[in-house]
C-alpha cells in the first residue's frame, strides 16, 4: 500500500466516490425514449391539457438506520459492535406525484404490515399498509381515489407512469378510463431518463428524509450521552416518520 499512496501522491491522484457513471445511451433506448415522446406530444395536441393536469407519479422506497460496514476499534478485538436502533429493516414505500406545472400532490406512504393504521397523518400524506411495503393492483386504485381524483375532479388529465405490474392492472386502467384519466407509460429501461420524479425528485426528497432520521438519532443520543451495553436507541415512530 506505500508504494501505491506514493504513486497516486506523485501523479496528483486521489481516491474519489463516483459521482456518475458516464455512458452512452443504447441506440434502442433512445429509439424507446424517442418514441414516448412521440406518444405525449401526440396525446397533448390531441387533447390539450394543461399543465396543472400532467401527472407523473413514481414509487419511491424508504429505509432507515442505515448500518454501515466499517467502523473504528483498537486492534486485536475479535467482535465490533455498532450501535442501531433496531430499524434497519423497517422500510416504507412513498408514491409521489408532481404535476407539469411544479405542483406536488399530497404524497402516499406504505407501511409495512396487515392492521389497519390508527392514527391521523399530517394533511398533505396518506397512508396504507402491505405486508412487504409495496404498491400492489389494491393499493393503486386506492392511489388513484384518494390522491388523482379529488385533484382532476372529472377533467381530462393525463397520467405518466412507469410499466410496473400494479400500474397495468386492468382493473386500474378501466378505472381510469372511466374518470377521464388517460394513462401513458414510460417503456422499461426508459425511467431514469425521462421521469421527472425519478430524474429530479426522488433523490432529494429521500436525502431530506435520511438528514431528518439523523438528527433523530443524534437528538436521542445526546440526552443520553452515557448508554449501557444493553440500551437500544429507540425507533421513530410511524406518525413522527409521517411529518418528515
Amino acid at each position: 500500500k506505500g508504494w501505491l499512496c506514493k504513486f497516486m501522491l506523485r501523479n496528483g491522484l486521489s481516491l474519489r466516490l463516483k459521482t456518475s457513471i458516464s455512458q452512452k445511451l443504447p441506440p434502442q433506448l433512445e429509439r424507446h425514449i424517442e418514441s414516448f415522446f412521440t406518444r405525449i406530444r401526440a396525446l397533448r395536441a390531441e387533447h390539450q391539457y394543461p399543465l396543472d393536469l400532467i401527472i407523473n407519479m413514481d414509487e419511491t422506497p424508504l429505509y432507515f438506520d442505515l448500518v454501515p460496514q466499517h467502523t473504528i476499534s483498537k486492534k486485536g478485538v475479535k467482535q465490533v459492535a455498532i450501535r442501531s436502533s433496531g430499524s434497519e429493516k423497517k422500510r416504507l414505500t412513498v408514491t409521489l406525484s408532481c404535476t407539469g406545472n411544479g405542483d406536488m400532490l399530497p404524497a402516499y406512504a406504505i407501511f409495512k404490515g396487515k392492521r389497519k393504521l390508527k392514527f391521523i397523518p399530517p394533511r398533505q400524506v396518506k397512508i396504507a399498509v402491505q405486508k412487504k411495503a409495496w404498491m400492489d393492483a389494491v393499493l393503486m386504485i386506492q392511489w388513484f381515489k384518494l390522491i388523482i381524483l379529488p385533484y382532476t375532479k372529472g377533467r381530462r388529465s393525463l397520467l405518466i407512469i412507469d410499466s410496473f405490474s400494479a400500474h397495468e392492472d386492468e382493473s386500474f386502467l378501466e378505472l381510469a378510463n372511466a374518470k377521464n384519466v388517460d394513462v401513458a407509460f414510460i417503456t422499461g429501461g426508459c425511467t431514469s431518463k425521462i421521469s421527472p420524479l425519478d430524474v429530479s425528485i426522488n433523490k432529494p426528497f429521500k436525502s431530506v428524509v435520511r438528514e431528518k432520521w439523523i438528527n433523530y438519532v443524534h437528538s436521542l443520543v445526546d440526552v443520553n450521552t452515557t448508554p449501557l451495553p444493553e440500551d437500544k436507541l429507540k425507533s421513530a415512530d410511524k406518525p413522527t416518520i409521517l411529518t418528515w
